[in-house]
């Protein structure tokens, strides 16, 4: 009997890597928009408005809306901590500590979209987006007429990416035969790469059309290969290596491009690794299959050897990658619609004075509340009792109060100074410390570098992916050339004009 540990050991640790960007404890999951939350549309007034308070609940905390959000003020004893649904009934609106950073806080969470007004929510990416879809269509109803939209998760958008990525390993599968043997072995290598697919957009599903390209005739060699041992890798070690760069080189340059948390690195990791052992382990599957094979049925004798003749399956397979890239990108753009988005500040990567002068440098007439404006916000609420003014702090400024001491002996009264607050580096880390998970706050300081933040078109949630979307475009590009032979009709031969005439040679 057949011996199944090999095989068994295999697909338990292919799954065990899958699982690990999907775990509870790789936080925040990959998100379009805002670092760590899930940007979520519903329309005002509409049937999905209604279930709202209920889905909040179950939803769980730290969701920032106008329902669920907090904002500190001065209480003229100390600084409280009250609803933002709520600040109306305590905060007249002639209040002078309704600063700017409270009145312009609406701009995040109620947005106009054409004729509809629609409320924005930000829920904390503690899972996929998959799944919050999926509770959100239970909770909410379906998301037709414009309901509610999941920024994070387009339907549309996965089900295309899916069907295309299947498609290709169908087609690379065949490689330049028409008859290929281990076609579905090949062509599933590419459901490694379908929860990941499913957490990102199209810039991990153009890598892994890249990977793919190298990786089903690899596994097709290995396959050929029918040896007992997982390190005799023979003629199959070049091309195993060429992978492996090619593998590494990718996954780094998509890092440095899209890479913002953990979860986002593991997302094309997991997949490629797994891949790797599937291409290493290739040939003891191989073997364990046909023992399995050989124990039940008769194995067949070949009489008369199939003609194999070339075919097209690579050149269109990657004609089919490049077109299902294009129609990716486009699908969200086409959906319209206006949400706040987050805009990166040019050098400012830490939440230092330096960014605050930036942020206040760069400011524009229809940006939202950023940093810089919690920073004037915390200060003029923690000294609006003592007559500051609403502006932005300096460095090291400092808050004065004038004191009266009367000398017990003489009775003299002397009028002094009092340091009550100084602005330094110590209350500015304190600022961005430990945020309440429902507030504005924590959805700017989670970014992990200060941002703008203005009500942007769909081309916004796409503005991250783009640059590798467009890297792996061209390179794909660059394989369908090679594979097709493009190249120049007429080559000329510069270093040779003076050299010895040849008949190939044009003069």
């Amino acid at each position: 009997m057949p011996s199944v540990l090999p095989v068994l050991a295999v697909a338990l640790l292919v799954l065990v890597v899958l699982w690990i960007p999907f775990a509870p404890f790789v936080t925040p999951k990959p998100s379009r928009l805002w670092r760590g939350y899930y940007t979520l549309l519903v329309r005002v007034g509409g049937p999905a408005d209604t279930l709202m308070p209920g889905a909040l609940e179950r939803l769980g905390p730290g969701i920032v809306s106008e329902r669920t959000a907090t904002v500190d003020f001065y209480d003229f004893s100390s600084s409280v901590r009250s609803a933002y649904a709520g600040l109306r009934e305590r905060l007249d609106p002639l209040d002078p500590r309704r600063d700017p950073y409270i009145d312009r806080m609406a701009g995040y969470f109620t947005v106009t979209s054409g004729e509809a007004e629609q409320h924005a929510l930000y829920v904390p990416a503690r899972f996929m987006s998959l799944r919050l879809y999926f509770s959100l269509w239970s909770m909410l109803g379906p998301p037709a007429r414009s309901a509610w939209r999941l920024v994070d998760f387009d339907p549309v958008e996965k089900l295309i990416s899916l069907v295309a990525l299947i498609a290709f390993a169908a087609l690379m599968s065949r490689g330049t035969q028409r008859r290929s043997r281990w076609p579905p072995a090949l062509a599933s290598v590419s459901l490694l790469w379908v929860p990941a697919i499913l957490a990102s957009g199209p810039s991990l599903l153009a890598l892994s059309f890249c990977l793919l390209a190298f990786c089903l005739p690899l596994l097709r060699m290995r396959l050929a290969f029918a040896g007992k041992s997982w390190t005799d890798l023979g003629r199959s070690r070049g091309p195993l290596l060429r992978y492996l760069g090619i593998g590494v080189i990718s996954l780094l340059v998509f890092f440095l491009v899209n890479g913002r948390s953990l979860a986002m690195l593991l997302q094309p990791v997991a997949p490629f690794l797994c891949s790797l052992l599937v291409v290493l382990a290739a040939p003891v599957v191989r073997q364990a299959a046909d023992e399995w094979r050989r124990a039940l049925v008769f194995a067949a004798v070949p009489l008369v050897r199939s003609g194999r003749e070339p075919g097209k399956g690579g050149h269109r397979a990657l004609s089919l990658a490049l077109f299902s890239i294009a129609i990716v990108v486009l699908v969200p753009l086409s959906r319209g619609g206006a949400f706040p988005a987050p805009i990166a500040v040019s050098g400012a990567h830490e939440f230092s004075w330096d960014a605050v002068a930036r942020l206040r440098q760069g400011s524009k007439a229809d940006r939202l509340p950023d940093f810089s404006d919690l920073v004037a916000h915390e200060a003029y609420q923690q000294t609006v009792g003592f007559g500051r003014k609403w502006r932005e702090p300096a460095p090291d400024e400092r808050v004065y109060r004038q004191e009266y001491l009367v000398n017990p002996i003489t009775g003299v009264v002397r009028a002094r100074l009092r340091t009550v607050k100084v602005f330094d580096s110590t209350w500015l880390a304190s600022v961005s410390a430990h945020p309440a998970s429902a507030s504005l706050d924590a959805l700017l300081l989670s970014q992990g570098r200060p941002v703008e933040a203005a009500v942007r078109g769909p081309a916004r949630a796409l503005a991250g992916e783009l640059p590798f979307t467009a890297l792996a475009f061209c390179a794909l590009l660059l394989l369908l050339g090679r594979d097709l032979r493009l190249g120049l009709l007429i080559r000329g031969n510069l270093w040779r004009l003076n050299g010895e005439a040849r008949r190939d040679q044009i003069p």
